[in-house]
């Protein structure tokens, strides 16, 4: 994967690891007040577009608790360096805040380790070069600053000018365009890498938020600006909140990686001669004790681990198939007798009445001189006539019923039985082989390169402790 070295530089708390987290969306450990908490060079990284960004910072110059040499400063990047197999700088950020730093906090410190903390009870702040802030527009914010920060620490304030607007020097006019770091941070970095190394460095005007918030972004931009085009330095500016520490959107934040990343590319990059002199001593070390290390073997324990089935009882269950008797229905044909009418012809006797004439004897004694009456008598003579009647008779017919048959049908029904199952486990094991010790120029180069890393991170750590002393 191809790898792009940027090399943070700039004074204390101008921003430099708010930047990084922005950038490479990495954890660092910004510095709170006045002291910084870069205490020595720190690499991170992180991968864009299927490039790795690696990013070094190193302590701010003016730091307030920490005081390096240059060459301490140029051992841990050259280190950082050499550990990577790096050996150029890919692009070199001058990082510049866009509000102003008081030194109220730095000089009280200062103060307060030469007399004691009693030192307070005769301090006067006297906020100075009034006439200057006033022109150029920043007085009433600059004095409020000022005036919150003495209240905060319990200090009286004054403030002073020296000179009418019209009768300013001409040095203290160019003074407040210079009172920026870029110059003395510009200055260091030539003193640790030669004059060309301006060709590969980029300022960043840190902090856009605060000074939008303090209303100061253009004035600052202006002068940062006007005095990057005397020195033909590019510039750009940078912002990690937006309004009161709110996190920028992504929109704008990707906008600002992909602006900063065009600019980096414009630059050239700067060699680290330092680096390639050491690839080189090691080179030749590693062929000597190639040449004077003959081949051997080594007796070694390998660890490794082997795969065993190890056996458990385990419950399953299973298909049994056994026989059942089954119903279904079925149709079948049947004959069937119903009863239906019809018409036949029948004799049937009816009784008629008929008439017959008839005398009795009425009236006389003992009915012998009575007189004869005639009258008709009634009487029911059968007789025979032919009728049609409608009759029940059976008649047989065909039909189809529904009836239940049964029938031998196999079925599976679900059992559980236990059983002895095998699972694998790992184990581990060792054994003892003798293996040829590798006698190849990687393998050389590595193991020296280890040593010499080794070497200069100690010198490091003493020079460290040899400096805060």
């Amino acid at each position: 994967m191809k790898k792009f070295v940027i090399l943070i530089f700039g004074l204390s708390q101008v921003g430099k690891d708010t930047w990084i987290q922005t950038f490479l969306n990495v954890k660092t450990n910004p510095g709170q007040g006045y002291h910084s908490v870069t205490q020595l060079a720190e690499k991170y990284s992180n991968q864009i577009d299927q490039i790795e960004y690696i990013v070094i910072n190193v302590p701010g110059i003016n730091d307030s608790n920490l005081r390096f040499e240059n060459e301490f400063i140029l051992q841990q990047i050259e280190a950082i360096l050499f550990e990577n197999n790096l050996t150029q700088i890919d692009a070199i950020l001058l990082m510049e805040s866009m509000v102003n730093a008081m030194s109220v906090l730095l000089c009280l410190d200062q103060l307060k380790r030469l007399f004691g903390d009693t030192v307070v009870q005769s301090i006067l702040i006297v906020g100075s070069k009034q006439d200057q802030s006033e022109i150029l527009g920043e007085f009433e914010t600059r004095k409020t600053q000022i005036e919150i920060q003495a209240s905060q620490l319990n200090l009286h304030v004054i403030f002073w000018k020296n000179f009418e607007e019209n009768n300013i020097p001409n040095k203290c006019m160019e003074s407040m365009v210079n009172a920026m770091s870029v110059l003395q941070c510009l200055d260091q970095l030539k003193r640790l890498f030669g004059d060309t190394v301006v060709q590969t460095i980029l300022i960043v005007g840190c902090k856009k938020d605060q000074s939008e918030i303090l209303g100061e972004f253009e004035r600052r931009k202006t002068l940062m600006e006007n005095q990057a085009s005397q020195l033909f330095l590019p510039i750009i500016f940078w912002k990690n909140f937006q309004g009161a520490n709110r996190p920028i959107s992504n929109e704008v934040k990707t906008a600002q990686i992909d602006q900063i990343i065009s600019k980096m590319r414009e630059l050239s990059p700067y060699s680290v001669q330092k680096i390639t002199e050491l690839q080189e001593q090691i080179r030749q070390r590693v062929l000597i004790l190639m040449e004077q290390t003959p081949k051997d073997t080594q007796r070694v324990t390998i660890q490794y681990t082997e795969t065993i089935q190890v056996p458990y009882q385990d419950i399953e269950q299973f298909n049994q198939n056994y026989n059942d008797i089954e119903a279904y229905e079925d149709k079948q044909k049947v004959k069937k007798v119903r009863v239906v009418k019809k018409a036949e012809q029948k004799q049937e006797v009816y009784m008629v009445k008929q008439a017959f004439q008839c005398q009795k004897l009425v009236g006389g004694p003992m009915r012998i001189f009575g007189v004869i009456k005639s009258y008709d008598r009634y009487i029911d003579v059968p007789q025979i006539r032919n009728i049609q009647v409608q009759v029940d008779c059976p008649e047989e017919y065909d039909d189809v019923e529904n009836v239940v048959k049964y029938k031998k049908v196999e079925k599976q029904r679900i059992q559980e039985r236990q059983v002895t199952k095998y699972r694998p486990q790992n184990v581990q094991k060792s054994k003892e082989e003798i293996i040829e010790i590798p006698h190849d120029f990687n393998t050389f180069y590595e193991r020296v390169k280890q040593e010499r890393v080794k070497e200069i991170r100690d010198q490091i750590n003493q020079n460290f402790m040899q400096q805060n002393n």
